[in-house]
């Protein structure tokens, strides 16, 4: 790898390289539409009665942020369903649906449980959905897994305090499961799955780590945020994408893609700008998987905030030159290795 750490921090700055997305397709999702619980809603009274069910029966919801996970010949899908005007949690719901190859519906929607923008991964073979949801009282997150075999929610707790926050990025390094709790500045822990503890592995800055709070425009938590889990694609590497939310001066609704490489042994992230060719206000990608010899990133898509009536979309990317690009820019052979899907 290059000694310059500039010459990693690719991006479309003046005199720096652009890693490309391009647009493959849109996802056929509800998410564009406003959609009922209709069949699904005795799944809900499962988790809060039905007389709270039947309240949210009556509620419109929207589908949003789908992210897919290769599963046999097909993929799993996991997506929010949200309630625009909810403010409790049995407003946001974590959905699953498997599909085939083509993409297309093989099961009916079902309900996984209340949570929101869900991460879905694979560890140790077996398939799980990070999830979160707020505490009001705690100004603060629920952070939690469920295992998508048998529906078991499993509470995550930060050991030793500081904010647990939100898009924590999963994944498994050497059998184990490992968080990144923020890549700016970067800070990495490792999950006990039988007990939900998690811990402090590193953490670039760990004199901020007191100052991590409900975003009040004081937390160090930097601009670049978490998006997709994180794959393995050489010894020592792992990869994934995120997303950066614009800066303080500009419009905030902004949020713009990026690649991110985690070198575990040095313990030193890199960042890779990408151009976002669809100009959309949001696009904040949520899985990334291996098509052939492409590199493909979902998305979820929207011109604007969440927080109003708009058209929302799950679109796919490819990334321009794959992993052949990406060797080339890193010197470094980077390929997904088998044991991370």
């Amino acid at each position: 790898m290059p000694d310059q750490e500039n010459e990693l921090a690719m991006g479309n700055r003046p005199g720096r390289k652009t890693i490309r997305l391009e647009e493959r397709q849109v996802l056929r999702t509800t998410s564009s539409r406003k959609i009922r619980f209709g069949k699904t809603m005795e799944q809900v009274g499962k988790h809060v009665g039905m007389r709270r069910a039947a309240s949210l029966g009556r509620c419109v919801f929207y589908d949003v942020f789908h992210a897919l996970c290769a599963q046999g010949d097909g993929y799993i899908m996991a997506w929010r369903r949200f309630n625009l005007l909810g403010t409790y949690w049995f407003a946001n719901w974590v959905m699953l649906q498997e599909l085939d190859a083509e993409l297309q519906p093989r099961t009916r929607p079902r309900v996984l449980g209340p949570g929101e923008d869900p991460r879905l991964f694979r560890f140790r073979g077996r398939l799980y959905v990070l999830s979160w949801l707020l505490d009001w009282k705690a100004r603060d997150t629920r952070v939690f897994l469920y295992d998508i075999s048998n529906g078991r929610r499993i509470p995550l707790t930060l050991v030793g305090g500081a904010f647990r926050g939100k898009n924590w990025i999963p994944f498994e390094y050497d059998c184990e499961l490992y968080f990144l709790h923020s890549l700016d500045p970067l800070g990495c822990l490792r999950c006990d799955l039988v007990t939900g503890r998690c811990f402090w592995v590193f953490h670039n800055a760990p004199e901020l780590l007191p100052r991590y709070r409900w975003c009040d425009g004081a937390s160090p938590i930097g601009m670049r945020r978490g998006g997709t889990p994180g794959l393995r694609v050489g010894d020592q590497w792992v990869m994934g994408f995120g997303h950066e939310t614009a800066p303080a001066n500009s419009d905030c609704s902004h949020h713009i893609p990026f690649l991110w490489l985690l070198d575990m042994s040095a313990r030193r992230v890199h960042f890779f700008d990408v151009e976002n060719t669809a100009r959309q206000g949001i696009v904040d990608p949520t899985s990334w998987h291996v098509h052939g010899s492409e590199i493909r990133m979902v998305a979820a898509c929207s011109e604007g905030m969440w927080n109003f009536h708009q058209r929302f979309e799950a679109k796919i990317y490819a990334l321009a030159g794959g992993f052949a690009m990406l060797s080339e820019l890193t010197g470094y052979s980077l390929a997904l290795r088998p044991d991370s899907f």
